[in-house]
């Protein structure tokens, strides 16, 4: 895997997580940039990172998800399919097969009580309520968030 940045690279860290990395020297017409701040390097990094990356990306998309849809239910917006970079829509199939009734507009039962759903749908609803307890103004105990998921229904 190969990779252009202008930014600096931890290499001790890189390292010790035993992935391997080296400078690319020469011109590259596609990848090389002119820029007036930092010159960019080219990386090339070892397969090793490949599966590293991709459980970052996911974990990174899983919480942003979990982030928009704990402001819509905070908010009491309801989630609009059609805004531009509209978050929900890659995921709209999971949403409504493990946490929202797309009919009712409501959470599931399974999703509130944590039973019978996926492990992808568990993680979500951990990242979910931490969201929740990040973005609510009053302190909020999984209890005290079950009963708000129950009640609204959302």
């Amino acid at each position: 895997m190969i990779v252009c940045t202008n930014i600096g690279l931890d290499f001790e860290h890189l390292e010790s997580a035993q992935i391997r990395v080296e400078k690319i020297e020469g011109k590259d017409n596609i990848l090389d940039t002119k820029s007036d701040r930092k010159q960019p390097t080219r990386y090339r990094f070892n397969e090793e990172i490949i599966p590293l990356l991709k459980s970052k990306l996911q974990d990174y998309n899983l919480i942003r998800l979990a982030r928009r849809l704990a402001e819509c239910f905070l908010k009491e917006n309801p989630i609009q399919p059609h805004q531009e970079h509209n978050i929900f829509k890659p995921y709209h199939v999971a949403l409504a097969e493990e946490v929202i009734d797309v009919k009712t507009k409501k959470f599931y039962d399974k999703f509130i009580k944590n039973e019978d759903i996926s492990e992808d749908a568990k993680k979500f609803r951990k990242a979910f309520i931490e969201e929740i307890k990040k973005q609510s103004k009053e302190e909020l105990t999984l209890e005290d968030i079950n009963e708000a998921i129950i009640n609204k229904k959302r």
